[in-house]
């Protein structure tokens, strides 16, 4: 069932796009001043909202729109999205839908099972409030999400890749254009970026989330650390919790520019 036959089909549906008129006007400035028709900007804009509403969502829907606007953007350059970290299925088919607009495949890496079992000094973490993550935290099957995307985003474009990272990601040699990463944990984010950044082509990008933490922003801001992977971000944005930039689009959202 494609999105529009069933927002013709729901009455609860249709009724959520009216309640969310003026962020998805917003949202769709930012995917249209990516290079979007508006009529597909806003039609993007209006499905992340309604993704977000019946998906469970760990983020923010501008945050989203942040990412999508940059495969949008790369959409006549090399390199295909990954996803690591998948939750329940939202940002895999927010992110689905602007591959499909980019013609580019989406790589979704998940354990499907949660969380991994966390170091003492790993679990607990600020971000925005205080959190203390154990193993199977924020856990989604490979069929929620499969759903998930089916119902709301572009299911044709997805490769979904189950497993540990420090298992599946080894053999991963796919060109990237963009990578978004929400695994939570300051080990996971070591071993997400480390291997999505060396297959990022020049000029591609790579989003963390939930970057306020101050352990990972002590991670993402070495430059030594960020040598070793072969080359330092060319520009690159850190959130702070007093960032008044931060209220309105990236919240916890950090990128790096290669």
């Amino acid at each position: 069932m494609t999105f529009l036959t069933l927002l013709a089909r729901s009455p609860r549906l249709a009724r959520a796009v009216p309640q969310y008129a003026e962020e998805i006007g917003a949202e769709a400035k930012v995917l249209a001043a990516a290079g979007l028709p508006r009529r597909s900007a806003l039609a993007l804009a209006a499905r992340h909202r309604l993704t977000h509403r019946f998906v469970p969502s760990p983020h923010y829907v501008s945050e989203l729109t942040l990412v999508a606007a940059a495969v949008i953007e790369r959409r006549d350059q090399p390199g295909h999205v990954i996803e690591l970290g998948a939750y329940k299925g939202s940002s895999a088919a927010k992110l689905s839908s602007a591959c499909r607009l980019a013609g580019k495949r989406l790589w979704v890496f998940d354990s499907f099972e949660g969380l991994p079992e966390p170091a003492m000094d790993d679990a607990e973490h600020q971000i925005e409030r205080r959190r203390c993550f154990a193993r199977g935290d924020y856990a989604g099957s490979l069929e929620e999400v499969r759903s998930a995307v089916r119902r709301f985003g572009s299911l044709e474009v997805c490769t979904f890749v189950p497993g540990w990272f420090s298992e599946t990601l080894a053999d991963f040699d796919e060109e990237l254009s963009v990578a978004f990463v929400d695994v939570d944990l300051t080990e996971s984010t070591r071993q997400a970026v480390a291997a999505a950044w060396p297959s990022l082509v020049d000029g591609g990008v790579l989003f963390v989330h939930d970057a306020t933490d101050a352990k990972l922003r002590t991670l993402l801001a070495d430059a030594d650390w960020w040598r070793e992977l072969g080359a330092e971000p060319r520009t690159s944005f850190l959130p702070s919790r007093t960032d008044g930039f931060l209220e309105r689009r990236s919240r916890t959202l950090a990128w790096f520019l290669k």
